[in-house]
């Protein structure tokens, strides 16, 4: 089916918006025709955001070209199982049957209860022997049926659901980012959670997936500054696309920012998604105007000194205890990347160069066209739209 298709929609499935990126095949390379973000209230029970995630589908499903286009979507990386494997090289049907024996070993779920794809990664000689690296993925049928059935209800038909820590990769790729012999941690910060995906040379490493995001500075400013969540969102929406270069400097100077080197504890994560187990400071603060950003900085302080120091966590453990080798640069996408002073002091922290990323810098764009206004103006928060799409042009 996909091959008499011209255009692809990837949809992100936030839990702070949905966004969507239309895209279509342009000679060598590749088009976006529109986009489109979609806020959604983050403070929301469950039930609520499903409904409020149906109305923006809904605005999709009217607004874009879906009856001649594949439909990409994606899991959240929280409810997929991503690992990489290593074999001797074999022939393809005993390399399936060793992927389905480790698979039914290492996962927690009977293998009927989930679907699974994998492929090679790359084959590199090791002690006179090829080794062939394999990346698996996989998901329980639950969660992948109720992203169908969300996406059917309105008349979007799924070719293809993937993960989005792998889409933002393939945004990358789809932009020419990846280097020789470089490594890059691609990290998106979300609002409530944030994916890590390491590539050496283009190729996947690892990923890792953490159980914080933009969310927990609204809830900081919410508690700290004695406002309810929505207004506590304002706050921060406003204050981060507003402030110049000295909010950042503000920023910078309240975190607490370890310096490179400085041991970091790194066990007993892999391949797990790291909790919140720290407390939120309640230390009462007197009354402010929704202006004075010294107080929002000192509200978000503590989240964003966590968030911080997980992800260098993160890239400690790849450096140290995976591969031994540096992570050159450090591309930050998501909502949260444009928090001021953000990037810089990951920088800091990490000790290597931090970029906020444009997930179409190297893709066809009318920029003055209506039709991809939130694309110009909210580009970081398209990386896993972009990439979705991106996904579904390579299989047309």
């Amino acid at each position: 089916m996909l091959a008499k298709l011209k255009t692809t929609i990837g949809v992100d499935l936030g839990t702070h918006s949905v966004k969507a990126v239309q895209m279509s095949a342009f000679g060598d390379g590749a088009k976006i025709d529109k986009a489109v973000l979609l806020p959604l209230n983050s403070d929301m029970n469950d039930e609520k955001r499903v409904e409020a995630t149906i109305r923006a589908l809904r605005t999709i499903a009217s607004g874009f070209t879906v009856k001649k286009a594949a439909i990409v979507a994606a899991l959240p990386g929280q409810d997929t199982f991503i690992r990489y494997l290593r074999f001797p090289k074999m022939p393809p049907e005993e390399l399936k049957s060793s992927i389905e024996l480790e698979a039914d070993q290492n996962l927690p779920y009977d293998l009927a209860e989930v679907s699974m794809d994998s492929v090679v990664l790359e084959e590199i000689a090791e002690r006179g022997e090829t080794i062939v690296k394999i990346l698996l993925v996989a998901a329980k049928n639950e969660a992948i049926n109720r992203t169908v059935d969300l996406l059917r209800g309105v008349g979007l038909a799924a070719n293809i659901i993937g993960v989005t820590t792998l889409a933002i990769a393939d945004a990358f790729d789809a932009n020419g980012g990846f280097r020789p012999n470089e490594t890059v941690a691609l990290v998106n910060i979300g609002a409530s959670s944030t994916n890590i995906h390491f590539c050496r040379d283009g190729i996947s490493n690892f990923t890792r997936d953490i159980s914080r995001g933009g969310r927990d500075l609204t809830a900081a400013i919410q508690k700290l500054m004695k406002v309810d969540f929505a207004e506590a969102e304002r706050l921060k929406v406003n204050y981060a696309k507003n402030s110049g270069s000295k909010a950042a400097e503000n920023m910078l100077e309240a975190l607490d920012v370890s310096p490179p080197g400085e041991d970091i504890e790194t066990n007993n994560f892999e391949g797990q998604p790291a909790s919140d187990g720290a407390e939120e400071s309640t230390e009462p603060m007197a009354s402010m105007k929704t202006d004075d950003v010294s107080r929002l900085v000192n509200a978000t302080r503590p989240a964003l000194n966590r968030l911080i120091g997980e992800i260098r966590r993160s890239i400690d453990y790849y450096e140290k205890q995976l591969y031994e080798k540096n992570v050159d640069r450090l591309l930050l996408s998501g909502g949260t990347a444009m928090f001021p002073g953000l990037d810089q002091a990951l920088a800091d922290a990490a000790g290597i160069p931090v970029e906020i990323v444009s997930p179409a810098q190297a893709l066809i764009v009318e920029e003055d066209s209506p039709d991809v206004k939130d694309l110009m103006e909210n580009p970081a928060q398209f990386n896993v739209a972009v990439g979705l799409a991106a996904r579904g042009i390579e299989e047309l």
